[in-house]
């Protein structure tokens, strides 16, 4: 079962139900390093969206609600299923020799020859690598890491009644893989 899908001009900012606190307590980390990850996350995602691109996630998808936006989630679905179905991923652009394709990967080059392809970049699919630079301190590496983790989890939970900035967050998960409510006692 779908979550509901709160109309985009009801949806709250996401800074409102995923604050620094709730972020820090789900990654288990500090509450200075989860603000920290909470701003530059959320900053990052709106000056990409702002210049009409979408993020493409292994489980979410967040852009302006734009035909491009909808198409990338179409592509997302579609490689989920086929990993549900355990289908190989075929192309002669990807070689044996190397690991397959991550989802993101796969959906960026469906998007390539798909109907929004004039919005991609030099009408090709660009890989961007969604990070920012680690700490000099290693042993800061693993709490920014699971900071961001969390966060991307906690955004694809409140994709259906969530914005960040003037970006929609659409779930591309499929029926089966939603998690549903377990009791612990």
């Amino acid at each position: 079962m779908r979550h509901r899908i709160t109309p985009f001009a009801d949806r709250m900012p996401v800074r409102r139900p995923i604050t620094p606190h709730l972020l820090a307590a789900v990654a288990r980390r500090p509450v200075h390093r989860a603000e920290e990850v909470l701003e530059s996350w959320c900053t990052d995602v709106e000056a990409v969206t702002d210049l009409g691109r979408v993020l493409v996630f292994r489980e979410c998808v967040i852009g302006r609600p734009r035909p491009l936006l909808l198409e990338a989630v179409n592509h997302l679905r579609a490689a989920r299923r086929a990993d549900a179905r355990h289908d190989a991923w075929a192309s002669d652009e990807w070689e044996t020799d190397h690991d397959p394709p991550s989802v993101p990967q796969r959906v960026l080059a469906l998007m390539a020859a798909g109907q929004e392809a004039h919005d991609l970049v030099d009408g090709a699919s660009r890989m961007a690598r969604g990070g920012r630079p680690l700490p000099p301190d290693p042993t800061e590496w693993t709490p920014m890491i699971d900071l961001t983790l969390a966060l991307e989890r906690l955004v694809t939970e409140l994709a259906g009644s969530i914005r960040i900035g003037s970006a929609a967050v659409v779930d591309a998960r499929l029926a089966g893989e939603m998690p549903g409510l377990t009791w612990a006692a």
